[in-house]
């Protein structure tokens, strides 16, 4: 038996925990456009979200760009994919991801259940999320409480699709918001 690194082999006990059927399968995707100025939220985001979620059946776990990486090279992989699938895509459906990196929010899409945030500088053209924010904008950690409390919104709100404009304002479950 091969001996899993320990970010794949709590990765492997994070999916052997999963309850059959985590109803609805809610995720989120985290997209940063600008790794250099939006620093990663993922691991906080899971923390706040599994201390503080009214989600009983649902623990969270985040996935950096890293640990995906890793993750598609490991035979744990080959376990979850189903069919050609993408293992983002796969993991969105299981509920309770936190999947962060550039290119997870056209990866997760198919997946109605994902609440997508995108973190970067400028708005992204032609490109649908649930919400945009721009780090720099915030103090230090509070950005994880805006997008925790806004995807906890949407869950409250039936969890609309993501819409191709982001307009200012309140944050909104029913329509992206550039903060």
């Amino acid at each position: 038996m091969e001996i899993l690194p320990l970010e794949l082999a709590d990765c492997s006990r994070w999916i052997l925990q999963r309850p059959e059927l985590v109803v609805p399968p809610y995720s989120i995707a985290v997209d940063i456009n600008c790794p250099a100025c939006q620093p990663p939220v993922a691991a906080s985001l899971a923390a706040y979200l599994n201390e503080f979620s009214d989600l009983p059946t649902l623990s969270w776990k985040s996935f950096d760009p890293q640990l995906l990486g890793r993750l598609e090279k490991s035979p744990l992989a080959a376990q979850l994919k189903v069919a050609d699938e993408d293992l983002h895509l796969t993991l969105a459906k299981m509920g309770g991801s936190i999947l962060e990196g550039p290119g997870v929010i056209s990866r997760t899409r198919p997946h109605p259940y994902t609440f997508q945030v995108c973190l970067a500088c400028k708005e992204p053209e032609n490109q649908p999320f649930h919400l945009h924010l721009n780090q720099k904008r915030f103090e230090p950690g509070k950005v994880v409480n805006v997008i925790a409390d806004s995807f906890l919104e949407w869950v409250d709100g039936g969890g609309d699709p993501p819409s191709a404009k982001c307009e200012q304002g309140p944050a909104s479950h029913a329509k992206p918001t550039l903060l």
